[in-house]
């Protein structure tokens, strides 16, 4: 190893250093914020509601193993409970039925509840989630978050999957694919009038494209040549005339008119991912050629041309999971650690240091401010605080934290 490079690992192993302590530091605030100011949850469901602290207060008991942090668990999960209860059903993953489902099995995986706690379900509401599931694919309401493949992804957690409903979920999905040369796509079912594609991982292309990819056997040889015609496709709507190369949505046949702002819920970071999704199963020169271009654009990636929201009020950055600097964070992590990019790894310090400070702000402001005065923010786990401490948690105890295959990252 020559100097330069012992010098830069040697930096690095500092960074992360004083990085792990700062989140060290973090982490039982984010806990306590969550257990004395859960009467601010205005909505039920995983995302944004309470579920989405029990999620967070899980992984910290299991590096951890405070008891009072378990505790905190099950209060967390009674509260939830009793707003179901008292509210209009989901069968959802976002904010529904699918999504108290999927974290009750979540865990049990993690070995923090029992086969007898998960009694919750009665017979009556798993028939109803099983109408819901057959209505959405019946309409192809593929969405992860409010369709099919959300509802799916919380069977496996259960592992009690219906292999057939996957498979008529395929074949639905040929049905009404929009077939062009050696490519494939949908219209989004909200802009059907416009024409438009998503391109996005949430409610999109590249949704589909890991959906398929995590069934697709020697057998399936639609859902083979559908992985395959997505990725060509998605590959077809590229543009070399933005920092992003890859837009939030496209009409066919139109020319691309604007990029994207980095994100999970769209643009380049969720596109790569999906890329190297299918580089795994297919490899192909034309995979491995669109992550190197988009990786090249993602490297010059900065908070001035990401597009991240900036609150008004604090001039703090917007720290969620789906368009936050957590999620961005996330995301370049997994993708260095799928390709060993150092550009990868120093954009995830980049945005998991601008993570930290504005974690630490708003952590601040928190403590200053009233229960009625905190309804007003987000405690969420898709924009609020919830996602981010999930990501801080990833980045110092990496082993064990897959709670992300919720996001399809997984």
């Amino acid at each position: 190893m020559n100097n330069d490079a012992l010098k830069s690992k040697i930096s690095m192993s500092d960074s992360n250093t004083d990085i792990k302590k700062r989140i060290s530091d973090i982490l039982p605030r984010i806990s306590t914020l969550l257990s004395e100011y859960h009467a601010t949850y205005t909505k039920t469901g995983l995302f944004e509601g309470e579920l989405g602290a029990a999620l967070y207060q899980s992984h910290y008991y299991v590096i951890t193993k405070d008891e009072k942090v378990l505790n905190l668990i099950y209060e967390h999960l009674g509260r939830s409970i009793h707003a179901f209860n008292n509210a209009s059903q989901s069968f959802n993953l976002a904010d529904g039925i699918a999504g108290m489902m999927w974290i009750f099995a979540h865990l049990k995986n993690l070995g923090i509840l029992s086969a007898e706690e998960m009694d919750v379900f009665d017979a009556d509401m798993g028939n109803a989630f099983k109408r819901s599931l057959d209505i959405d694919i019946k309409r192809n309401n593929y969405d992860l978050l409010y369709g099919y493949i959300g509802k799916i992804i919380a069977l496996i957690e259960i592992g009690s999957q219906d292999a057939g409903q996957i498979e008529r979920a395929i074949d639905i999905l040929c049905q009404t694919a929009i077939w062009e040369d050696d490519g494939c796509y949908w219209i989004d079912p909200d802009y059907k009038k416009e024409g438009i594609v998503n391109l996005g991982l949430a409610h999109g292309l590249p949704g589909i494209l890991v959906f398929l990819l995590k069934w697709t056997t020697e057998n399936q040889k639609q859902s083979n040549k559908m992985s395959v015609s997505i990725a060509n496709w998605i590959a077809s709507s590229a543009s070399e005339s933005y920092y992003s190369r890859f837009s939030t949505s496209v009409r066919p046949g139109a020319e691309t008119t604007a990029g994207s702002r980095l994100a999970w819920c769209y643009g380049d970071l969720g596109v790569t991912l999906a890329f190297l999704a299918i580089d795994q199963v297919y490899p192909n020169k034309k995979w491995k050629h669109e992550i190197y271009l988009t990786i090249n654009a993602l490297k010059k990636r900065t908070v001035h041309n990401s597009g991240i929201a900036i609150n008004k009020n604090t001039g703090l950055m917007d720290i969620g999971f789906c368009h936050g600097t957590s999620g961005i964070a996330h995301q370049f992590n997994k993708i260095y650690h799928l390709t060993g990019e150092i550009e990868m790894f120093n954009q995830m310090h980049y945005w998991i240091e601008h993570t930290i400070i504005n974690v630490e702000a708003n952590l601040t402001i928190y403590d200053k401010l009233n229960k009625s005065e905190l309804t007003e923010v987000d405690l969420g786990l898709l924009n609020g605080i919830v996602g981010a401490g999930l990501v801080l948690l990833s980045f110092l105890e990496p082993e064990g934290q897959d709670w992300d295959r919720i996001f399809l990252l997984n």
